[in-house]
Parts: structure tokens; C-alpha cells; sequence
């Protein structure tokens, strides 16, 4: 039995996934009643989606709860969120993937799933990525009010298009501040610079609400 919590309209795409190749699953929209239903199903896997009815904190929270009460059930992170990642595996997860990566396939996800069961810690290429620009030594960078603004909407997991949007920017102007952040914090990806500019407190969540 495989548990899942998701709270968009990818918990039923999800859902049809799993069905289609056959592999039992229960699935919730909220962490409500966690430890009963987990109870409940039994599962030997549960995947876990980060935020949740807009608390950024549901699933590192929920992930602590199954480590402490479930020890034997294998947990994989299943986000669109990466900046959770080093805070995660701290908390215990088995596993951590980017929606993106799993996107319409269940092949992928099979072979990750299997892996925890089988006792492994799983991280995708690109996860492994984000751990590794996360934890590069940390200058002192000079950012701009700009860069920071634009580094803050992506953590709130904001596309180029969103940001440009909010922000009336052409969204070209918007891919120039990315590639200039890269640069200056010595980042290969935007996952890499959200990670590492929340480690290190970077992101400004109250300036979001002056966009």
C-alpha cells in the first residue's frame, strides 16, 4: 500500500498514475487526522507533498510525526518545492523528487519506491545538485532589492512568467536577473540558488507581500 498527500490537482493525476499500473494507493488533500488514517491504510510508503493548504510547513512537520510514530514506513518527498531538500532528509525522508522529474511516467517513481522499500536513501541527479550548490562555502554576495525580490518569488515557487508578470517585467528581463544570480552565487540551477539563499537566510518572505 502506497499513502499520499497532495493538495492540488496533481493529487488526481497522481491518483491515475498509480491505478493505471495497478499499485495500491490511498491518497488524502491535508494532513488531518495523519496518524489515524496512516494507521488505518498500513502503508509500507507514503508520499509526502511539502506545502499544504498554503502552510510551508504541513509536510517537514508530518515527516517528523511518521518518523517518530511509523519508523518502518519508507517516506519520499513528491514536491514541487526544492528548497526543502536538505531540511527533509534531515527530518528522515527516505527519498526526495521534484514533481517535474516524475511528471506522466510511474516507471520512475516505481524505481525510486523500490529503492527506499529495499532500504536505500534516494536523491535524483538533479536533487543531488541542489544539496551540493546548497552547500557551497557562502560569500559575502551583494544583491540588489531587484534580485532579491525575484530570488523570493521563485522560493514561493513562482515560474519566470509569474515573476515577470508581478513584477511588470518582460520575462526575458526576468531570465537576465536569473542568469546574473547564478553567477554571483555560484549556482548551476535556480533550484541550487533558492536552496542556498534560504540556508542562509536570504529570502525575504514578509517583501512578498508588498509585490
Amino acid at each position: 500500500m502506497i499513502a499520499f498527500f497532495e493538495d492540488s490537482n496533481y493529487f488526481y493525476q497522481l491518483e491515475d498514475l498509480l491505478q493505471q499500473n495497478k499499485l495500491p494507493a490511498k491518497g488524502w488533500h491535508n494532513y488531518n487526522g495523519l496518524i489515524d488514517n496512516l494507521r488505518c491504510a498500513q502503508p509500507k510508503v507514503v508520499l509526502l507533498d511539502m506545502e499544504i493548504d498554503g502552510n510551508r510547513e504541513a509536510g517537514l512537520e508530518a515527516l517528523s510525526i511518521i518518523t517518530e510514530k511509523f519508523p518502518r514506513i519508507k517516506t519520499i518527498v513528491l514536491t514541487g518545492h526544492p528548497e526543502y531538500v536538505l531540511r527533509a532528509f534531515r527530518a528522515g525522508a527516505d527519498g526526495y523528487l521534484l514533481k517535474e522529474e516524475v511528471a506522466n511516467s510511474i516507471q520512475y517513481l516505481e524505481e525510486v519506491i523500490a529503492d527506499v522499500t529495499h532500504g536505500k536513501i534516494f536523491m535524483s541527479c538533479e536533487v543531488r545538485k541542489i544539496i551540493v550548490e546548497s552547500l557551497m562555502p557562502f560569500e559575502n554576495i551583494e544583491l540588489n532589492t531587484r534580485e532579491k525580490q525575484i530570488i523570493s518569488l521563485a522560493a514561493s515557487d513562482k515560474s519566470c512568467p509569474q515573476i515577470a508578470e508581478m513584477l511588470k517585467l518582460k520575462a526575458q528581463t526576468v531570465e537576465t536577473y536569473f542568469k546574473n544570480i547564478k553567477i554571483k552565487m555560484s549556482c548551476h540551477t535556480i533550484q541550487g540558488v533558492v536552496a542556498k539563499a534560504i540556508r542562509n537566510n536570504m529570502v525575504n518572505w514578509e517583501a512578498l507581500t508588498l509585490v
